[in-house]
């Protein structure tokens, strides 16, 4: 399993990257697959270099589905992700988490399983402070599919 920590990965990523990470999750669970650290930082290259993620490894609205097709191509193997309101069809939740350090707002995105636990947490294997520490702010639902 790849962390923000996991050696080799993107310097962007492993800094600020647990969103991205939180979606790569999700298409690795859709289509049973481990990605490696060096596809990680393929997709995410490609991603960033077609706009869909900024950089600070944010994600850009609605790019959810344009990082699925990213990954798609790469892979092969076609897989259709979007974002979505909490009152349509969706099959996995990320959590967005936030801890206030001197005042200072720090945010995090953990994939979550259908009892809203944690699943992956994209820090480490040990989690992060910011979960621990802080508090759920809200969702982003995702539906996601083999097509």
């Amino acid at each position: 399993m790849i962390y923000q920590k996991t050696k080799g990965l993107d310097p962007q990523l492993a800094k600020t990257g647990c969103y991205f990470l939180s979606i790569l999750k999700i298409l690795e669970k859709v289509l049973d697959i481990s990605l490696s650290v060096r596809q990680i930082n393929i997709i995410f290259s490609e991603c960033a270099r077609i706009g869909y993620v900024g950089l600070e490894a944010d994600i850009k609205y609605k790019a959810t589905r344009g990082i699925a097709q990213i990954a798609s191509a790469f892979l092969l193997k076609d897989i259709y992700m979007k974002r979505v309101a909490e009152t349509e069809r969706w099959t996995h939740r990320i959590g967005h988490y936030i801890r206030f350090i001197d005042g200072s707002p720090h945010h995090h995105f953990v994939l979550l399983n259908d009892l809203g636990d944690v699943e992956y947490d994209p820090y480490s294997e040990y989690g992060s402070q910011t979960v621990a520490n802080g508090s759920l702010k809200d969702y982003r639902y995702m539906f996601a599919e083999v097509v």
